[in-house]
């Protein structure tokens, strides 16, 4: 990898929460503007682990993380990593007990490749060298 070349698994996952972040809090759209919202909505909001508040938040927190890690700031990537564990939880017990184990095995899973891509050994000389990167675009020595 030669310059500031972003590895191609570090855009993929960037694009992928940057995404998630956008639809998550997209998609409960129709539930709140569903006919019925208020004798309905909580009870579909409920049994599918989403909360419109956290739902809200979580999305602009991925939103945040994705555009970080994007940009090559290594905060995009704590971020992320010190955010899922909640995200976790928070989908696992909000729902019902159909979606709890989905939900944890799935997050987890998802955590573990996310370490994995994020600090893979060309992801974290991407992340050191944007950050040794001066705003004229100059590389500082090390």
């Amino acid at each position: 990898m030669n310059g500031n070349k972003r590895p191609v698994s570090v855009t993929l996952l960037g694009i992928f929460v940057l995404v998630a972040g956008i639809v998550s809090p997209v998609s409960i759209i129709p539930i709140l503007l569903s006919p019925g919202y208020a004798e309905g909505a909580s009870r579909i909001l409920k049994e599918t682990g989403q909360n419109p508040y956290t739902t809200i938040i979580s999305g602009l927190l991925l939103v945040i993380s994705g555009l970080g890690i994007l940009k090559g700031f290594s905060w995009g990537r704590i971020l992320l990593l010190a955010f899922w564990p909640f995200r976790i939880a928070a989908l696992a017990f909000i729902g019902t007990s159909f979606f709890l184990v989905p939900n944890i095995v799935g997050g987890t899973v998802a955590y573990l490749i996310f370490i994995v891509i994020l600090f893979a050994p060309d992801a974290s000389a991407y992340f050191r060298r944007q950050r040794s990167t001066t705003a004229s675009g100059e590389d500082i020595e090390d």
